[in-house]
């Protein structure tokens, strides 16, 4: 399965337990296909976050897909119903998220613009889904606004700019105006 069409079936899934799932305690809550075999790639698990990733990933692709029409319409319908309850597992997530990424970054080794591990390209959805998440919640106060700038700089001081990170086919979806931490030189690049 390719990771659009990983994507696809994602939202899919999604659309099908939105809705108990926004009215649950839990926050990653595991998907399954339709004939109970578990979604691969690294979206398997139902979140906010995983769920607007799959969106950007997708891109236009998205609205234009036939077979994605039902579900997306259901997800944008569970979303703005229980909207409340949708940004409060958009707050926890991101908080969850936020310490992941912190973890990462402090485990680097601590040398000025150097090239980052072949496991960053992994990593930065830690990232990428914090940018998405806060777009979704709007205003972050303070506090997470400072964390996350903090980490940004922390990740350009330790790093140098270099291609984009992630498969070519997306990065229409992620320019690197909204997007710079996905083009950052990684292990896996050339040496120039």
């Amino acid at each position: 399965m390719t990771p659009l069409s990983n994507d696809a079936a994602f939202l899919q899934s999604a659309a099908q337990v939105l809705e108990d799932y926004l009215l649950s305690d839990v926050l990653f809550w595991p998907l399954q296909r339709e004939k109970g075999t578990m979604l691969g790639g690294d979206s398997d698990q139902l979140t906010p976050g995983n769920l607007l990733l799959s969106l950007a990933r997708l891109g236009k692709a998205a609205s234009a897909d036939p077979s994605l029409a039902d579900a997306l319409q259901e997800i944008e319908k569970v979303r703005r119903q229980w909207k409340s309850a949708w940004l409060n597992k958009c707050g926890k997530e991101w908080d969850q998220r936020m310490r992941l990424w912190l973890n990462y970054l402090n485990d680097l080794p601590k040398e000025p613009r150097q090239t980052l591990p072949a496991d960053f390209p992994y990593h930065v959805r830690q990232r990428v889904i914090l940018h998405l998440l806060g777009e979704e919640i709007g205003d972050l106060p303070a506090e997470k606004k400072n964390l996350l700038q903090n980490s940004d700089e922390m990740l350009r001081s330790l790093s140098q700019t270099g291609e984009f990170v992630w498969q070519k086919s997306l990065q229409e979806q992620f320019p690197v105006s909204s997007f710079w931490y996905l083009y950052r030189k990684t292990g896996k690049e050339k040496s120039e």
